[in-house]
């Protein structure tokens, strides 16, 4: 009997202790304030241009942007995201060097950030052409640049760029502009009233290409070239605006190889308009030609029609002639002195060359397509004609029937 009371004694205890326990726990939920005022603890990035998002953090903005206005400079920023602790605007347009505080009024509860959001110069960190020629298209990289291609003006030299596209951190270009030749052009940015004068020069390249003159229509009407034939190449002049002669000294390779030095040709050219042989040895077909300084900077080619090496050849007016008499002979290319090529006769059945003579028109020079006379043997028979060059360094080949009957 004891053993129970003592247990009911204990359980009495238990009880009492644990309703006490019970009624001294505290409530620790916590409802929420209404209109609980929001706070702005920072924003991210602090500089950038127009359409640069801006993310503002804190807490209480409330999970709708319904009652949200943000601006910066008085200029309204569109949001992009919002949420309790989180809002994404995009930066609205302000001039360039503008530094304000960001404004927001949710709720009708009005607040500004601490520190101010900026609107910086643009900068050029990289281009990616030393030289350039007129119409290439080069990219320059940085930071701060305008979206809008036409919210700016790109200045190289002095002369108005084409800007294609154009990002915040990069921009593509269109060269153009009269600049001197191998000088550098300041490159500068123009927005909002402001000039940025960047560290960075850029250059227009020297290029060679093919003059307009006569001498060189028998390769662009043919499209090929023949081993010892000239054409006149041009190297970009840029005296009239350089106010000097930057005298390039041009070498040029075929196919990689330096066959000769070009000479300047005709004489008084002010060394920019070369004359080239085209090497004797050359391979038929696809050739590429470049060219460099005197101090090793490429020329480049602007060359419009692809190189093409094909065989020289030589056409006789005529299969009869007299004894000595001149007959006309036309050339499929202009070589410097046809006078000085050489022209045999072999009679049938012989290995005996009987070398002729040579006169050009006193025109030749002018137009460069007018044929050239050559004497024939003067012992009558049948002849074979045959055509080098001056050296005998390479054999045109006869374009038709290259027998003379001499009478």
């Amino acid at each position: 009997m004891k053993r129970i009371n003592r247990y009911l004694t204990y359980l009495s205890i238990t009880s009492v202790l644990l309703i006490g326990c019970q009624s001294e726990e505290k409530d620790t939920t916590i409802e929420p304030e209404e209109n609980q005022e929001y706070v702005i603890d920072s924003f991210s990035p602090n500089k950038g241009v127009v359409g640069t998002e801006i993310t503002i953090k804190g807490n209480h903005f409330g999970n709708s942007d319904e009652n949200a206005v943000i601006s910066i400079n008085g200029k309204l920023a569109p949001i992009v995201n919002y949420s309790d602790t989180e809002i994404v605007i995009s930066a609205p347009d302000n001039q360039r060097e503008t530094s304000a505080l960001i404004n927001l009024r949710i709720n009708g509860v009005t607040k500004s950030t601490e520190s101010a959001f900026t609107y910086p110069l643009p900068a050029i960190s990289y281009i990616d052409k030393e030289y350039v020629l007129i119409g290439e298209v080069f990219t320059i990289k940085g930071e701060y640049f305008e979206a809008d291609t036409e919210a700016f003006d790109l200045m190289i030299g002095g002369f108005l760029q084409e800007v294609t596209s154009s990002s915040p951190t990069e921009m593509t270009v269109v060269y153009s502009g009269d600049s001197p030749v191998n000088s550098d052009q300041e490159i500068m940015i123009s927005i909002d009233g402001f000039n940025y004068l960047s560290n960075f020069t850029i250059r227009k390249a020297l290029q060679f290409e093919l003059t307009d003159h006569p001498l060189n229509s028998p390769f662009l009407d043919r499209g090929a070239i023949c081993p010892g034939s000239v054409i006149q190449l041009n190297v970009n002049d840029n005296r009239s605006t350089s106010g000097s002669n930057i005298n390039p000294d041009a070498t040029f390779f075929l196919n990689g190889s330096l066959d000769q030095e070009p000479s300047y040709w005709p004489e008084g050219n002010g060394s920019r308009t070369y004359y080239y042989r085209i090497p004797y040895e050359a391979n038929m077909g696809t050739a590429e030609l470049t060219a460099s300084t005197y101090w090793g900077q490429e020329i480049i080619s602007n060359l419009e029609t692809e190189l093409v090496i094909e065989e020289g050849t030589f056409t006789p007016s005529q299969n009869t002639a007299g004894r000595s008499a001149f007959i006309t002979v036309t050339l499929s290319h202009f070589f410097q002195s046809p006078q000085t090529m050489k022209f045999t006769f072999t009679e049938a059945n012989s290995d005996i060359e009987v070398e002729s003579s040579n006169l050009v028109f006193e025109d030749y020079n002018e137009d460069y397509t007018t044929p050239i006379l050559v004497r024939v043997p003067a012992a009558a028979g049948t002849y074979t004609m045959r055509a080098y060059t001056p050296e005998k360094e390479y054999e045109l080949k006869a374009d038709g029937d290259a027998t003379i009957v001499v009478q």
